[in-house]
């Protein structure tokens, strides 16, 4: 068992010495690679043509789109209640006392549990 431990740390220490090795390494591409720097200003025709406002663009620009308030509001949806759901949301004698009962604030004392019999 402890040879198999001894072999584990040992490659573990050899992946960890090559990984940091490769980690510092410099990129394979160095050529004469340039960091990018500020544009100009300068437009491409290329770019001109593709920004510039043609009648189908400003078409679509003035129809209303689906975020300019045309679809419904999410309340106004009223589906179907199952059996199940109007059993659970029913007015309970339970639930019609605890609606009564007064509310504890925070800071104030629960109201005592009722004795059993």
């Amino acid at each position: 068992m402890k040879k198999y431990f001894a072999m584990m740390v040992a490659v573990l220490f050899l992946f960890g010495v090559v990984g940091l090795s490769f980690a510092q390494a410099p990129p394979i591409a160095t050529g004469d690679a340039k960091p990018a720097g500020p544009i100009d200003g300068k437009k491409s025709d290329a770019s001109k043509k593709a920004q510039a406002v043609t009648p189908e663009k400003k078409a679509a620009s003035a129809t209303p789109g689906v975020a300019t308030g045309d679809a419904k509001p999410a309340g106004d949806i009223k589906g179907k209640k199952s059996e199940k759901s109007k059993k659970r949301q029913a007015e309970t004698p339970a639930k019609k006392k605890a609606a009564e009962a007064p509310a504890t604030g925070e800071g104030m004392a629960a109201p005592p549990a009722p004795a059993k019999k």
